[in-house]
């Protein structure tokens, strides 16, 4: 499995862009993990870029940061019901939890 890494969200954020790995990444998910969707042409997507990389600097070796881009993903998006952008949701043992007024500071 191939993934991408972005300047944009440094090193310690995983930028998935194809649909195939995000459908193996999802299968193996065992959390922790906090999973961003998001598009590039989404301002509100681009608002908090920095503040998400930071948070997954702060965690990094706990947990797993990832970005997904809708326009390349669009299956994840319908198996998480993501309606807008940006939307997070975070894994603690197996069970998702949506949150939508995400602050970061308390990742």
């Amino acid at each position: 499995m191939e993934f991408n890494q972005h300047r944009e969200y440094g090193s310690d954020v995983t930028v998935i862009l194809k649909e195939s790995d995000a459908t193996k990444l999802f299968r193996r998910m065992t959390g922790p993990i906090v999973l961003k969707f998001y598009a590039e042409w989404c301002g509100a997507c681009g608002d908090d870029i920095e503040g998400f990389s930071e948070a997954a600097t702060r965690n990094k070796g706990r947990t797993a940061f990832f970005a997904v881009n809708v326009d390349h993903c669009s299956a994840a998006c319908e198996i998480f019901g993501v309606e807008a952008m940006p939307a997070y949701f975070r894994f603690h043992r197996l069970q998702p939890l949506k949150f939508e007024d995400v602050d970061l500071e308390d990742l």
